[in-house]
């Protein structure tokens, strides 16, 4: 078999193929390890509401963005209130 330049050529370009679909992998893989921690780190802090929408769904079955949404305000207030209430007794 032949050797030539050609064919040099073609082994490097595959090679940087292959380094440059591995470095697309791995940083892929990172973007969905960071999204999934985030998406942990959101429901972990906001778990009264998580627990109240599953409630809900629980008694309903479905819930519209709007009965979730009053559901996030009604908690927000609470919060609200609690700091608010925090802050008149010190």
């Amino acid at each position: 078999a032949k050797v030539g330049l050609g064919n040099m050529r073609v082994k490097a370009e595959n090679r940087m193929v292959t380094e440059t679909a591995a470095d697309i992998d791995q940083e892929v893989l990172f973007l969905i390890k960071e999204a999934h921690q985030k998406a942990k780190d959101i429901i972990t802090r906001n778990l009264t509401i998580m627990h109240q929408a599953a409630k809900f769904l629980m008694e309903r079955e479905t819930i519209t963005g709007e009965e979730f949404m009053k559901i996030v305000r009604e908690n927000l207030l609470n919060l609200n209130l609690l700091v608010l209430y925090c802050f008149t007794i010190f």
